[in-house]
């Protein structure tokens, strides 16, 4: 079983300091038989990366819960883990990625009530299609949400 990455040691070679190991041992852990409990695989808030490794948990997680058939709302989440989003970047991205997702299950979306439902910025985010083709279209493209940058990790979250 992996231990939480906030309980790691880095001095005996086995915590996980990037980004990209904490999310991966984190996809690794959806693998297992249980639903892993995103808040053990953050890094300590002091942390230099702490915002941008929270952000892409966060992303990682709800889809998770998605593609598992737990169709979690904003609001579920925020009441599940309030610690984690009430960061705001990373409150601005679990509401895109819920944004995203409507769109790909081909939901109505109108995204000035986005705006105003949760109190977040919609610019720049890919408007909602018309037709089918525009959803392939729209959910083929990589979109940006500020305040999730990790070398462009967070920052270009793929649509898929």
């Amino acid at each position: 079983m992996m231990k939480p990455v906030n309980n790691m040691n880095p001095a005996d070679g086995t915590a996980h300091e990037t980004l990209e190991a904490v999310v991966e041992a984190f996809e690794n852990a959806w693998n297992g038989p249980s639903i892993p409990d995103v808040e053990r695989y953050l890094p300590a808030l002091d942390h230099p990366d702490y915002d941008s490794i929270v952000c892409e948990l966060v992303c990682v997680d709800f889809e998770h819960h998605w593609r598992s058939g737990e169709s979690l709302s904003v609001e579920q989440y925020r009441l599940k883990h309030p610690s984690l989003v009430a960061r705001q970047p990373v409150f601005e991205q679990l509401v895109f990625e819920d944004y995203r997702r409507r769109i790909q299950r081909g939901e109505t979306i109108i995204l000035a009530d986005y705006a105003k439902a949760y109190g977040v910025s919609t610019d720049g985010w890919p408007r909602p299609p018309a037709t089918e083709a525009e959803t392939d279209a729209v959910v083929g493209k990589v979109s940006t949400v500020d305040g999730c940058d990790t070398d462009g990790l967070t920052k270009a979250v793929q649509m898929s």
